[in-house]
């Protein structure tokens, strides 16, 4: 059974980058990949927005 939902492991996060399913303009910091979680970075350029 494929899942379509739910939280991907750090290995499975890794493997969509190394198999081009997900990128990134930068390289990914040794760091940025935590269990269960993706540290995003902000660009050069920022916006704010209100809630």
């Amino acid at each position: 059974m494929i899942r379509t939902t739910g939280i991907l492991a750090d290995g499975a996060i890794r493997a969509l980058f190394a198999g081009g399913k997900l990128k990134s303009e930068a390289d990914l910091d040794a760091d940025q990949v935590q269990p269960a979680s993706l540290d995003l970075r902000l660009g050069s350029k920022a916006y704010r927005v209100r809630a």
